[in-house]
């Protein structure tokens, strides 16, 4: 109880002080007022004793005798000053001592009000009581004043000896106080400090302590009040001891049930997991199986137009269902937890690139255009899962084309730095479509659920694909949300936080310049299968007689463009280097430069620059003609002193329609020049069915001539064979991107494949470069390996059908078949490399796998792995998978 006890000291103190400091204060003033008083009597009487001695010398203005009586009072010991004053005010006469310094000067107000007033004036400063007033008068006028200066010394050494012994009685008060209530509060406080321990040891758990009853009045009912808490929680603890023992058998009883509870559940999951897997099983496999048969078919050569499309028609239908049911299981698996999320390196623009890909046919179907912004700051290598993050724009997306019937859709990318290591990324995704009403929206996220009936009737879909990403977005920190109105389209933005890798500082330190806007065309310009004669006229009119210089390192590339400028009557000089085109290059003869980007040694971009610096070339058109078909290209093309902008394979209405913009017009009438070659239709009777061929486009810009095709395709299969081979050999084993050489030779097989109408080995090979710019996506780079070695592959069958188009007596000539232990090695590979990703695609390799092997023998490893796959335990099959792969002897 100290604290109490010293409050109470500290509050006794303080009373005591301010007690005395007030009488005190009152004690030392009314002792000044006293002994001032005691001096204004002094004064006075000095004042009438001296005015009386000079009364007659003043009369007689004798100064000898008023200097004689003032310096009298000099010996009087409070007299500090003398002064006589005449009628004017003047000083007449001084008395004040010599030894002394002080004075009253002229315009004091003292002395104004002493010449003012014919009364006795007193005025005290702070060390001098002043008196004075009128000597005589004569005629009501004075003859002078005398002014007395008290000294007040001895008065403030009274005043100071009064406060001395003032401050010592109030100090002997304080103690003597002080004292008085330390022994006081001693009394009060030991019964609180013994009632105070008690009542620690009961907290502490001696239960038995006894309160002691002491003290009187408060403290005495204190105790009581103490006694009769300590008896009522002596009665709670008993009955918490009661309350606990049962508590705790109904908790063991409750346990039980929860852990039988929890069995049933787990029992159930397992067995939808089971139900789950066993049906991805039944379902992949016949589904697999419809697919590659599908394809195999498609790629024959004998089918009717009617029966190719109806397998179209069903290959399309069961790859969507194939993405249902990878719908189901994906929302199966985050349901239960099993969904992992990986941490890679990876950036936006190839996404977003490898996304316009995916759905450039279904954007070309409606018409509509894709248009992508992507913020410099998003121009980074970042951490994180990019096959889900592309898995969530892959849904809105889709959704926004399924959804829009005219317009577009605007897709932004844009990021906000959170720190020097973490970046917020978000998206954007804006529809034209139908839009949904605020209660649509509200359900939106849910599983299984459209924005009603008749959207699901109308558009179809199972609903999952937005409570997948939702799901998605939630593992991955992020958030989703939704603006529409009915009629107005809707937006869809999100946000998820990444981090930067190692190689973003770098780029942190030299960010990009700019932000552009890449405008990715929906679907390229439309071919027709029939060129119209008005306006191949026009364009001959237009361009007869003009020579063009046309730079393409790839002699296919070249036959076919020369041919193509044939058709509109322009001829053509070649250069096959950027260094030959700057020899070559004559304004004077040339009419415009069609410029391959893609060169070795010097590029295109650097050749137009150079020529550029000549000044005779400044206006000369040259135009990019390049397989260079990503976003930013054609911006990068004009940014680098070049025209406009044509993407391979070679559209003629494109080609011819940039050249009669750039090219002035020579107006040849169009009778001239009749006797040009025109293909249409009616020549497709003609034409072998070569599959993987776009056998009316590329007959269009050859004028139907069958011949030149077969000698481009020989010349296609000998370049590029060699190339086909180094790929195949290298890029499995690789874990960086390739070396530019290799890089430039696989986009120069994408061209002119494209130029040369092998629209499916130009798609291929586009989706390989998509594929090797991204380093860690090795089973994607696998799988389209192995589609570009099939469809180079059929290039040799279409010069087999070529020759046998021209000689009925050749033999066609087919694909090297593929050895059973080169698949098996193949399969192998690209199978531990999807489990290692946990890809639920797994299931359906190993199946492919298991059909290679010779059906005689067992392998029991094999059926171990399948059952750790059907259960979704990637993490246990993998060194089951490997410890196979040892007794096979396969080194991977």
């Amino acid at each position: 109880m100290s604290g109490i006890r010293f409050k109470l000291l500290g509050f006794t103190a303080l009373i005591i002080l301010l007690v005395s400091a007030a009488l005190t204060s009152l004690s030392i003033l009314e002792h000044r007022d006293q002994m001032l008083e005691r001096h204004r009597i002094e004064a006075r009487q000095l004042f009438a004793t001296l005015s009386e001695s000079l009364l007659d010398p003043l009369y007689r203005l004798d100064l000898q005798a008023l200097r004689h009586h003032l310096s009298a009072m000099r010996k009087h010991r409070d007299v500090a000053q003398t002064m006589l004053l005449d009628p004017s005010g003047s000083i007449l006469v001084d008395g004040t001592p010599e030894n002394r310094s002080f004075g009253l000067p002229p315009k004091d107000p003292f002395l104004k009000n002493l010449l003012l007033s014919d009364r006795l004036a007193v005025h005290i400063d702070a060390d001098t009581l002043w008196i004075g007033g009128v000597l005589a008068l004569e005629s009501n006028k004075p003859l002078g004043w005398l002014a007395l200066g008290i000294s007040l010394e001895e008065l403030h050494q009274r005043l100071a000896a009064h406060l001395r012994s003032q401050l010592l009685v109030a100090s002997l008060c304080v103690l003597i106080g002080l004292l008085l209530a330390y022994v006081l509060s001693a009394r009060f406080t030991h019964p609180i400090t013994t009632l105070t321990q008690a009542a620690n040891r009961i907290c502490s758990g001696d239960e038995n302590l006894e309160i002691p009853i002491i003290g009187q009045d408060e403290i005495l009912t204190l105790s009581h009040a103490l006694e009769r808490m300590v008896a009522q929680i002596r009665a709670s603890r008993n009955e918490l001891k009661d309350l606990n023992a049962s508590l705790d058998k109904k908790v063991e009883k409750r346990t039980a049930e929860l852990e039988q509870a929890r069995k049933v559940a787990i029992e159930a999951s397992q067995a939808k997991s089971n139900f789950l897997a066993s049906m991805s099983h039944e379902i992949r496999t016949p589904m697999n199986a419809i697919i590659s048969l599908t394809d195999l078919v498609l790629e024959g050569e004998q089918l009717p137009n009617t029966a190719r499309m109806h397998l179209h028609i069903a290959l399309q239908a069961a790859r969507s269902l194939l993405r249902i049911i990878n719908d189901i299981l994906d929302y199966s698996k985050i349901e239960a937890g099993r969904l992992d999320l990986s941490r890679e390196t990876f950036r936006i623009q190839p996404m977003l690139d490898h996304l316009h890909e995916l759905f450039r046919s279904r954007l070309s179907e409606k018409k509509l255009t894709l248009r992508v912004q992507i913020a410099p700051e998003c121009q980074t290598t970042l951490l994180g899962d990019p096959l889900r993050l592309e898995q969530i724009l892959m849904n809105l997306i889709g959704n926004a084309i399924k959804f829009t019937e005219s317009g577009g859709i605007d897709l932004q990318a844009w990021g906000r730095d959170i720190d020097a290591h973490r970046l917020e990324l978000n998206f954007s995704v804006r529809d034209t479509g139908i839009g949904m009403s605020r209660a649509q929206c509200e359900k939106l996220f849910s599983p299984f659920s459209q924005a009603d009936e008749s959207i699901t009737r109308r558009y179809g879909g199972t609903g999952l694909g937005l409570a997948i990403s939702k799901k998605l977005l939630e593992l991955m920190g992020g958030r989703i949300q939704v603006e529409s109105q009915a009629g107005s389209g809707t937006t869809f933005r999100f946000s998820i936080e990444c981090e930067r890798s190692a190689a973003s500082r770098f780029e942190r330190a030299y960010p990009p310049v700019s932000a552009p806007v890449i405008h990715l065309p929906a679907h390229a310009p439309t071919q027709e299968r029939t060129t119209s004669s008005g306006a191949i006229e026009v364009a001959r009119a237009h361009l007869t007689g003009n020579r063009i210089l046309l730079v393409e390192d790839n002699h296919v590339n070249t036959l076919i463009a020369v041919e193509i400028l044939k058709g509109v009557g322009l001829s053509a000089d070649c250069a096959a280097s950027g260094a030959e085109a700057l020899s070559l290059v004559d304004p004077n003869r040339h009419a415009a430069v069609l410029m391959d980007l893609q060169m070795p040694d010097m590029d295109g971009y650097e050749t137009t620059h150079r020529m550029r610096e000549r000044p005779e070339l400044a206006a000369l058109p040259i135009i990019a003609m390049t397989a260079h078909a990503m976003s930013g290209d054609r911006e990068k093309s004009l940014r680098a002193g070049l025209n406009d902008h044509l993407t391979k394979p070679i559209d003629r209405p494109a080609l011819f329609a940039t050249l009669m913009r750039w090219i002035p017009g020579r107006g040849k009438p169009a009778t001239a020049l009749a006797s040009l070659p025109l293909v249409g239709m009616d020549d497709a009777e003609r034409w072998p069915d070569l599959a993987g061929f776009d056998m009316p486009a590329i007959m269009e810009r050859l004028h139907g001539d069958l011949p030149l095709l077969l000698l481009l395709l020989e010349e296609f299969e000998k370049t590029f064979a060699p190339i086909v081979q180094t790929l195949q050999a290298h890029l499995p084993a690789m874990t960086d991107t390739p070396d530019a050489g290799l890089a430039r030779s696989l986009h120069t097989l994408k061209g002119t494949a494209g130029n040369l109408g092998a629209t499916h080995l130009h798609e291929v090979a586009k989706g390989l470069e998509a594929a090797i710019r991204n380093p860690i996506d090795t089973p994607s780079r696998l799988h389209w390996l192995e589609q570009l070695n099939t469809a180079f592959q059929s290039v040799g069958t279409a010069i087999g059908r070529l020759r046998v188009a021209q000689n009925p007596s050749a033999q066609p000539v087919g694909p090297e078949k593929v050895s059973c232990e080169e698949q098996i090695l193949t399969l192998a590979y690209k199978l531990l490399l999807m489990i290692q990703k946990n890809d639920i695609e797994s299931e359906g390799i190993l199946q492919k796998l298991r059909d290679l092997l010779d059906p005689s023998e067992t392998h029991p490893l094999l059926d171990q792995v399948q059952a750790h796959l059907t259960n979704f335990d990637m993490d246990d099959a993998l060194p089951v998978f490997t410890d196979w792969l040892r007794t096979q002897n396969l080194k991977i």
